[in-house]
């Protein structure tokens, strides 16, 4: 995918080129073709599995994710819980659903924002919430902020982007038929070589803004299933925590939750890609959702 990717950027730079060559210009174009091709037959198999993988909601692993889900959920006496993930697979809200905790998402729920689309060429039509262009997410709703976009959400370049139900796209087959060329919509997701510029543009743009004001507002982080690596998401972190400190609030209470590594090294990690001293990051390595039975938890929750 990466490679593909950085080779339509290099053949789009071409065409200016090749403007008044009709030869090189169709050769071009047919190359240009192909190379896209390869890409989506590339996108659609890799979604296609993070799809058949994160479908298990009966399994230990979701399990943990439900277990993980209640204990955010008795935090409910903080006013303002939000919850951001860099998973495509929509397991986290099925985790909150599964214990019927409302939760909003940048999908809006107002009844004009939602319509039936044929997301497939001659499957049944299906029903889609438009995503939201501004922050109008509800106060007193826990927030779920998929930063990085979602195996639901779609784009169909004359209509917008939507968001879908994950099982009626499973079962219209959607990325078969993205593999085969037999729909107009595209995911919304950001790519892993793409993401310095994807997170540019909405609705990326308006998901890391919405975490950033929360990050800012929050007195307490849990950084959980996070091994701090993405240099976008770090820049966020930083960024709250200089800006919290330019005006006046105390650093927020930090557990930041890992497995199988050593608890002064993950503190020193967090410390540098948080931009904040290593006395006011506790590290818990039991994982999640052990985690819940630590001390650490019991102090962070308090």
């Amino acid at each position: 995918l990466e490679a593909t990717s950085r080779a339509l950027e290099a053949l789009s730079s071409l065409a200016p080129l090749a403007a008044n060559a009709p030869v090189a210009r169709q050769q071009l174009i047919g190359t240009i073709e192909f190379t896209s091709n390869v890409h989506r037959i590339g996108l659609s198999t890799v979604l296609e599995l993070v799809s058949k993988y994160g479908v298990n909601v009966g399994g230990t692993s979701f399990d943990g994710i439900v277990a993980f889900a209640q204990a955010i959920k008795d935090l409910a006496k903080v006013p303002h819980i939000s919850v951001a993930t860099l998973n495509y697979d929509g397991l986290t809200h099925a985790g909150f659903l599964r214990i019927e905790q409302p939760i909003c998402d940048l999908a809006s729920g107002r009844t004009v924002d939602r319509d039936f689309f044929a997301v497939v060429h001659g499957g049944r039509k299906i029903l889609g919430n438009c995503l939201r262009d501004h922050d109008d997410l509800l106060d007193d709703s826990m927030a779920l902020i998929q930063l990085h976009g979602s195996l639901a959400w779609l784009r169909e370049p004359r209509l917008g982007m939507y968001k879908f139900d994950l099982e009626a796209l499973r079962s219209l087959g959607y990325w078969e038929a993205l593999r085969n060329g037999q729909t107009d919509w595209l995911p919304v997701v950001v790519l892993t070589d793409q993401k310095e510029r994807q997170i540019q543009r909405t609705p990326f743009s308006l998901a890391y803004d919405i975490f950033q004001r929360r990050l800012v507002a929050a007195d307490h982080w849990l950084i959980a299933g996070y091994g701090l690596k993405d240099a976008p998401v770090n820049e966020l972190f930083r960024t709250a925590a200089m800006t919290r400190k330019a005006i006046a609030l105390r650093a927020p209470k930090i557990l930041v939750v890992d497995y199988g590594v050593e608890v002064d090294e993950k503190r020193k990690e967090a410390s540098i890609s948080l931009g904040l001293p290593e006395n006011v990051i506790k590290v818990s390595v039991a994982g999640a959702p052990g985690v819940l039975k630590t001390q650490e938890w019991n102090d962070w929750a308090t």
